[in-house]
C-alpha cells in the first residue's frame, strides 16, 4: 500500500515535531545542568533524562529506516515494472 502525498507530508510533520521538541528538552536539560544549585541527584536525573531521550532518537531513527526502505522497495518495483514495459 502507498502512502498519499498528503500521508507523507503528515509523517514528515510529526517527525519534526518529535524531533523539535527532543531538542528543546535537552536545551533544558543543559541549563539546567548548568545552574548554580545543581547537584550530583539531580545530575543523576538529568542523565536518566538523556538516556529516555536517546530512545526516542533510536524509535524515530527505525521509523525512518523502515520507511527508506519500504520506500526503496517501492521504487525498485516501479522500476521493474517499467523497465520491461520498456525492454531495458
Amino acid at each position: 500500500m502507498l502512502l498519499d502525498e498528503k500521508q507523507v507530508k503528515s509523517i514528515v510533520e510529526e517527525v519534526k515535531q518529535v524531533i523539535t521538541a527532543s531538542s528543546s528538552r535537552k536545551r533544558e536539560r543543559a541549563e539546567r545542568a548548568q545552574a548554580e544549585d545543581f547537584d550530583a541527584e539531580e545530575g543523576e536525573l538529568i542523565k536518566e533524562e538523556n538516556e529516555q531521550e536517546e530512545e526516542v532518537f533510536d524509535q524515530v531513527s527505525i521509523f525512518c529506516i523502515y520507511y527508506n526502505l519500504n520506500l526503496h522497495k517501492c521504487l525498485a518495483a516501479i522500476f521493474v515494472c517499467w523497465s520491461s514495459f520498456l525492454n531495458i
